[in-house]
């Protein structure tokens, strides 16, 4: 048990590493809290707000994989490495791909509940 209690207060460093060490982890928690208070609010299938939550979920995960991986390649190469650095690219890259994913699937799913939404308050 207390292996347990001390690999989850690992865990917990690991993200409080994240969150205050990275601006766009900021970022992505703060779109992320704002998706998820919409898929709490809107009108939408219970299917819907759980992939949007996963989706939201799924962005903060690939985003803490790059800062883990860009953090390794800092301490394996201190000095610039041109290998290295496609490394970093890649998986810079891979959070993006997962983003565009996340902003589609939310869209899909977001755009008529708000344009209803949004049309219902011009009239109040």
């Amino acid at each position: 048990m207390k292996k347990l209690v001390k690999g989850v207060g690992h865990a917990l460093d690991g993200i409080y590493y994240c969150i205050s060490s990275e601006r766009n982890i900021k970022i992505q928690l703060v779109i992320s809290l704002s998706i998820i208070l919409l898929a709490i609010v809107l009108p939408i299938y219970l299917l819907e707000k759980l992939l949007l939550i996963s989706m939201c979920f799924v962005v903060l995960v690939l985003e803490m994989i790059n800062t883990g991986v860009e953090r390794l390649v800092d301490v394996l190469s201190p000095e610039y490495n041109k290998q290295y650095g496609i490394i970093k690219d890649v998986f810079a890259g891979v959070v993006v791909v997962g983003s565009i994913l996340a902003v589609i699937v939310g869209f899909l799913i977001l755009y008529e509940p708000l344009i209803s939404l949004l049309n219902v308050s011009a009239f109040l």
